[in-house]
């Protein structure tokens, strides 16, 4: 004789976290398929409902919608000691977080593998395990600006509405110089990667022997006249 499934019955709290579950793009996909079920029990459909739409078996179904029923959320989650134990101790972790923010001598960015050999005993994908952890992102990087302009907003909203509205037979045109062949500082130095932070770099720069260029005035053969201050 086929034993009984506990009913499922949803509070409005409960269905809002399997919503979340199922709609966030971090979410694990194991995490998804439990949420799933037990949303679909919800609706009183059958085990074999439940199993044709999502194209798993039936114990696998019994399971999560007879865990949720005992332990509510709590129920799907993995249980304690379950899954492969990590090889590497709290102590290599440790220093593969640390030591990626500080870049080697040389170069913009570690990669996985050369910080693997700098670690030592640790392979490149344990480097990206860990760094995905501990949300450390060596290779992106952020821009900051302070501007000392007391009426900034203002003009920011004036070029802005240029933009969004130019005036009637204008043609607005943006021309930046070429950062890459100048001999550029920057203002503030370089701010490392953090655990959920990219390294960031200060907008600002100095020009060394070099003056300011706000304008294109026109140009021709690949050539520009610009007004110079």
């Amino acid at each position: 004789m086929a034993r009984t499934l506990p009913r499922i019955d949803l509070a409005p709290p409960e269905r809002r976290e399997l919503d979340r579950i199922v709609r966030a793009d971090t979410s694990e996909q194991r995490a998804v398929l439990r949420a799933r079920i037990v949303l679909l029990a919800n609706e009183i459909l059958s085990t074999q409902k439940i199993m044709n739409m999502l194209d798993v078996s039936k114990p696998v179904v019994v399971k999560w919608r007879s865990r949720f029923a005992k332990y509510r959320l709590d129920g799907l989650r993995d249980a304690p000691g379950m899954g492969r134990p990590r090889i590497h101790g709290p102590d290599i972790r440790l220093k593969i977080a640390t030591e990626a923010p500080h870049l080697p001598e040389g170069t913009t960015h570690w990669s996985t593998r050369d910080l693997a050999e700098h670690i030592g005993g640790v392979s490149h994908v344990t480097v990206h395990r860990v760094l995905a952890a501990e949300k450390i992102k060596p290779h992106p990087q952020e821009m900051w600006l302070n501007s000392q302009a007391p009426d900034f907003e203002a003009k920011q909203a004036e070029i802005i509405g240029l933009y969004l509205d130019p005036p009637e037979n204008a043609l607005v045109l943006c021309v930046d110089e070429k950062t890459g062949v100048q001999a550029l500082g920057r203002k503030a130095p370089d701010k490392p990667v953090r655990p959920g932070t990219a390294a960031r770099r200060e907008f600002e720069y100095v020009r060394h022997g070099t003056k300011s260029e706000v304008g294109c005035l026109g140009g021709s053969r690949g050539h520009s006249y610009r007004l110079l201050l």
